[in-house]
């Protein structure tokens, strides 16, 4: 689908006056004219501009950000999806830079409504050929002198037409392998003065020059590459010849003999044929840049500065290609290239059907769960693109493997293999085929099939495909760790909202007294390490002994006196992840320890016993409601500008306003901000909860004192340190040196530590959004203290801290 507008300007946003209106509305006539643009799509995109709030508006920010987004959105917008307008010629006329308008257009859909679907695409098209082109660069310097512009330029363009002519949607890996096919043709044809490597005997006795291409810098499979340039580049290079697109002299035979071993068109690279071959080549790709209307991927060598680098990107797009990830100290090509490897080698020993073993304990002698197996798979990868047909097979087999590891393993637990109920559970194979997928797209990086479509296609719950995850990791040891932080990025996406969907079956499980009171106690008495990095906490031991989800064995009613272990996993993750999160965002905001322990009383509360808040939301907006409400209840004087702030540092967030996140919240049956979010849903829900909050004891630490681990506002932050230049992040620091410093340096130190609580005023994100009242409402923390024991007698008292919990907007 294309990207669709689907909302106009709310009412909310301020009208700007006829002076700033008229001046916007001509600079992008202005750009509209410059560029040809017809009359449907100017007026489009006019009305989606028109969206931009006041404050975000400048007129700088409009012409090289707005303005770019807006007819971008317009001509991919139902008949204008093929206008003639790409994307390059728009950002070239406003010198904008790719990456820059990536980061803008994301937070210019959360304005607008749109779908993101096609542009999610592109972005991660712009990375695959990111990382490619470096690729490019690297494999062509190791062959050829740098003094070979024109020759560079051919080859890039060469390989982007065969790349959208025969991998229309491609692949990271596939990528790779179409690359090393051009490389090595412009290794054969090149002049012998430009090459860096003679070929020559003995050299190349053993090997011809592809296998020598995929030998340079990171190894690529020779087979596979091998089968591309059988089957798709040389047969295109031949069609060119076939009807004189390309120029050569047929005359000119090589001398190598390694060269008349290959295909070779003579002086194919030469004077005045490759001036024509570039010529040719380039209009070819101009026809299908012009048609697909996204960006010109030859800027990666005419204008570099007009692509720029994905470190803007969003963390979650870096992760899937391994850029920045700690995860892979190699390269992303390495690190994509060693999970291929992994996968390759697991799933070589396999044919196109179940092994001996597997068939040995689903074929039994009353029930023939073979034949099911083998429709359940058909009737499931028939809804899968059927261009990845290859990558669907490779995802069958591996499903294979992991079927037969689970099964021999309880046949180990059990000592027999008779389990008819493991093996007809159409659950249990429904999510295993599904996780076995998500494995293979994801290690070859299909651009267009990201999490969680595998949930949609396949028609399962996110609640269950979790279970199945755990699985997996269990009892495929050797799995690569990018997989596992991916799998790890997945159950974060499950954990945090999937699994709150309106139809999802947590929901009714959840409902059950008697699992509610199992995990409250389990939710208190949480061990809550926040040293501890995510993929380790998310992830179950790898060494745990392996056992089959609950709900894979037989149906939850829901009404069971012992929970299942489904849930208690579920429950487990969530809690740990949650908080992970919170005692971050609490750090960062330096709340005092105690507050940290009432805002999770208070998190487990509604994640337990108040799910309805969850439903169809998301898990951070809850933790931000918490702290919000358990600060303000203790009489803290606290913004939500200030929370989102410091999310958006935590988060990574790399776009410019309101995280997506915490606008456009369901609320009832209408939509709004996380302001009205809070008081509208989360106090009148909430309100005894945070009430019973502050009764909650402290824990205490071994010395017997309460724990105050986590920084309390109502001190600056004072550190007596040896001079070794280290300090604590995101900490303002007043330095004193004995004998070196001036005494006003101590002076400072003084006046500080013995002033009043001062916050820096924060840029507004919300219209009138945090109106302070804690003058009229607020209690010294000393009466807190006393009024504690009081709560529980005292309506009036329960009365005014809920009041002071409320966010006047």
């Amino acid at each position: 689908s294309g990207v669709m507008a689907s909302t106009f300007p709310p009412e909310s946003i301020k009208t700007l006056s006829n002076e700033e209106d008229q001046l916007r509305k001509q600079t992008f006539d202005d750009v509209c004219r410059r560029l040809n643009v017809d009359e449907e799509t100017k007026t489009n995109g006019w009305k989606l501009i028109s969206v931009v709030p006041e404050e975000s508006n400048a007129i700088d920010q409009y012409t090289s950000l707005w303005i770019p987004c807006a007819l971008y959105t317009a001509t991919q917008t139902g008949e204008n999806r093929t206008s003639g307008l790409p994307l390059s010629i728009i950002l070239k006329e406003v010198q904008t830079r790719l990456v820059d308008f990536f980061a803008a257009f994301r937070t210019f859909s959360s304005w607008t409504g749109t779908n993101l679907e096609t542009f999610h695409v592109l972005e991660k098209k712009y990375v695959v050929d990111h990382l490619l082109f470096r690729k490019y660069e690297d494999l062509y310097g190791a062959i050829l002198l740098p003094s070979t512009e024109p020759i560079f330029l051919f080859g890039w363009t060469v390989f982007l037409v065969a790349k959208a002519k025969f991998l229309p949607e491609p692949d990271l890996i596939s990528g790779l392998h179409l690359l090393a096919c051009v490389v090595n043709l412009i290794f054969v044809h090149a002049p012998n003065h430009l090459r860096k490597v003679s070929i020559k005997e003995p050299e190349f006795t053993s090997s011809n020059t592809l296998e020598y291409t995929c030998n340079l810098g990171t190894k690529l499979d020779y087979e596979q590459v091998s089968t591309v340039n059988e089957t798709l580049l040389l047969p295109y290079i031949k069609m060119l010849k076939t009807h004189n697109l390309i120029k050569y002299n047929p005359a000119k035979v090589p001398s190598e003999s390694v060269l008349a071993k290959s295909f070779y068109l003579g002086g194919l690279l030469e004077g005045t044929h490759l001036q024509a071959n570039c010529n040719m080549i380039n209009g070819d790709y101009d026809f299908l840049y012009l048609t697909s209307g996204d960006f010109d991927e030859r800027l990666f060598i005419n204008q570099p500065d007009l692509i720029g680098s994905p470190s803007k990107l969003p963390v979650n797009t870096k992760n899937y290609y391994h850029i920045n990830n700690s995860f892979a100290a190699k390269s992303p090509i390495s690190t994509a290239l060693a999970s291929s490897t992994w996968f390759h080698k697991v799933i070589s020993v396999l044919g196109d059907e179940p092994g001996p073993q597997l068939k040995r304990i689903l074929m039994l002698p009353e029930n023939d769960f073979l034949a099911d197996m083998t429709h359940r798979i058909a009737t499931l990868t028939c809804r899968l693109p059927p261009e990845y047909a290859d990558y669907t097979q490779k995802g069958v087999r591996f499903y294979f493997r992991m079927l037969e590891i689970i099964l021999l393993t309880e046949e180990r637990r059990l000592g027999h293999s008779h389990f008819p109920d493991l093996l007809k559970n159409d659950l249990f194979h429904k999510n295993l085929l599904a996780v076995s997928i998500e494995i293979t797209f994801f290690i070859f990086k299909v651009t267009q099939f990201e999490f969680p479509k595998v949930l949609h296609l396949f028609d399962i719950q996110s609640y269950h495909f979790l279970s199945i995850i755990e699985n997996v990791i269990r009892h495929e040891p050797e799995i690569p760790k990018v997989v596992i932080r991916h799998l790890t990025g997945v159950e974060e996406r499950i954990l945090e909202s999937l699994a709150w969907e309106h139809h999802s079956p947590l929901l009714t499980i959840i409902r059950d007294e008697d699992n509610q009171s199992a995990l409250i106690s389990q939710g208190n008495n949480s061990t809550l390490n926040s040293s501890v990095k995510a993929p380790a906490l998310l992830m179950s031991p790898v060494k745990a002994t392996p056992t089959v989800p609950h709900f894979l064995m037989s149906p939850v009613k829901g009404t069971s006196k012992k929970m299942s272990s489904t849930l208690s996993l579920f429950y487990r993750k969530l809690f740990q992840l949650a908080s992970l999160r919170g005692q971050d965002m609490c750090k960062r905001l330096q709340i005092q320890s105690k507050i940290w322990h009432q805002v999770w009383h208070t998190l487990v509360s509604g994640l337990v016993q108040h799910t309805a808040l969850m439903e169809n939301h998301h898990l951070d907006q809850m933790i931000v409601c918490a702290i919000y409400g358990v600060s303000r209840a203790n009489g803290f004087t606290i913004t939500f500008r200030d929370i989102i702030d410091h999310y958006k540092k935590y988060r990574q967030h790399g776009q410019t306003g309101i995280p997506p996140v915490f606008r456009d919240i369901p609320i009832k049956e209408d939509k709004g901000d996380i302001i009205q979010f809070y008081n509208a849903m989360f106090i009148p829900e909430m309100e005894q909860a945070l009430l019973q909050a502050r009764t909650v004891p402290i824990p205490k630490s071994p010395s017997g004192k309460e724990n105050e681990s986590i920084m309390s506002p109502d001190r600056p932050a004072v550190y007596l340190s040896s001079m070794r230049g280290s300090t604590t992040p995101n900490t303002k620091l007043f330095v004193y040196s004995m004998g070196n410093s001036p005494s006003k340096n101590l002076k400072s130190i003084n006046e500080t530590i013995n002033s009043p609580i001062h916050r820096p005023s924060k840029r507004q994100l919300f219209k009138d959004a945090d109106v302070d009242v804690s003058g009229q409402l607020s209690l010294q923390k000393s009466q807190i203290h006393q009024r504690n024991d009081q709560l529980s007698h005292s309506p009036s008292i329960q009365k005014t801290i809920i009041q002071r919990c409320r966010c006047r907007c």
